[in-house]
């Protein structure tokens, strides 16, 4: 796949930061902002049978799914969704000149066709649940930090980290850890020195 060096990832996990520092990294630099959540509606309806089966499927209630089977469909899900959200990025970046892209991708499916000085990807430094994993369903607050929650969260980070050859992150990707008392300022900034942008 041929994606263009003026599109930049923001990557993460759940509540690092990573639609907060896609804005301020948008209104200090311009250019395009495209958020896969925001997105997503619009990328289920596009969906198709043949090419986007687990998209298409109509579940009324995840009650009865067990916490490998959650994981295994929004993987799929994820899966699904990478071609379609990549084709948007790389149509937007024909009319402007940078893009900024943040959500939830399956990064196994891009990650190699891209520099790694062109996407970051933001950990909080806690065990909560991926946002891959929770994106279109919502938990209380206090699910979020539960056993299950936790137990959910290792178990698609081992689904990543096995994707991208027992790395958490792609090869040359800069890891930025949120919390702790970091700033919104200070992960963009550290966002902007990744991309050559500050």
């Amino acid at each position: 796949m041929n994606i263009p060096e003026h599109i930049y990832f923001v990557m993460g996990t759940a509540r690092s930061g990573k639609s907060s520092v896609a804005r301020a990294l948008h209104e200090r630099f311009g250019g395009a902002l495209y958020s896969v959540d925001e997105k997503r509606p619009d990328l289920f309806a596009r969906a198709r049978p043949e090419r986007q089966p687990t998209m298409c499927k109509k579940i009324t209630s995840l009650k009865g799914l067990s916490a490998a089977d959650l994981v295994a469909l929004e993987r799929a899900i994820a899966r699904e969704m990478t071609p379609m959200a990549l084709e948007d990025v790389i149509t937007l970046a024909l009319r402007h000149e940078k893009v900024i892209c943040e959500g939830d991708l399956d990064l196994a499916l891009f990650a190699r066709d891209i520099r790694p000085d062109r996407m970051v990807f933001l950990r909080t430094g806690s065990e909560l649940l991926h946002r891959e994993f929770l994106a279109g369903w919502q938990l209380p607050e206090g699910a979020r930090q539960s056993p299950l929650a936790q137990a959910i969260a290792r178990h698609v980070e081992e689904v990543q980290q096995r994707a991208l050859g027992g790395k958490a992150t792609p090869e040359g990707v800069r890891e930025i850890f949120s919390g702790d008392g970091t700033t919104l300022e200070e992960l963009t900034e550290q966002a902007a020195v990744q991309f050559g942008l500050a």
